[in-house]
């Protein structure tokens, strides 16, 4: 299976692009929200240009950056609120425990007011002992944790 899924080619870099552009939107909000604006933050993905990369040996699963203080965060989110379930790569979840990297979950990012979780590696074990694996649709079919939103206390996102 190709990290292209169903997508049209074209589709899929409008996505990249968007998604990219989105992660660091979200990165700035969490920052300024938690008060963090001044600390240092390193692109640490495979490419966080939003560029599409052709071959899909040059794309890796590493965090996105590296953020003075907090040391690896992965962003993930889901566009609407997600009011029962949100889902995880297996892979991703896999590769950030292996790297000891945080998971900045924000809930509903197109809403007015998202929420956000910060998952530490601890909590992304317990996700790994506790939940449900499956087939995600949204996510191409990929394996995916099932994740209940009421497994964590969420917080607003200021945008």
């Amino acid at each position: 299976m190709t990290r292209k899924d169903g997508r049209s080619i074209e589709e899929f870099k409008r996505d990249i692009k968007e998604s990219t552009k989105d992660q660091e939107l979200i990165l700035r909000a969490w920052l300024k929200t938690t008060g963090q604006t001044e600390l240092r933050v390193w692109d640490k993905g495979s490419d966080n240009s939003g560029e599409y990369i052709e071959n899909d040996r040059d794309v890796t699963l590493d965090p996105d950056y590296e953020i003075e203080r907090i040391g690896l965060v992965e962003i993930q989110y889901a566009k609407p609120m997600c009011p029962e379930v949100f889902h995880l790569k297996e892979k991703k979840l896999q590769q950030c425990i292996q790297r000891k990297a945080k998971i900045l979950m924000v809930n509903g990012w197109r809403e007015e007011i998202p929420q956000f979780i910060l998952i530490t590696v601890a909590q992304a074990k317990v996700i790994v002992a506790r939940c449900e694996v499956t087939n995600w649709a949204g996510g191409g079919f990929k394996k995916a944790y099932r994740v209940p939103v009421n497994m964590f206390i969420w917080e607003n996102l200021q945008k």
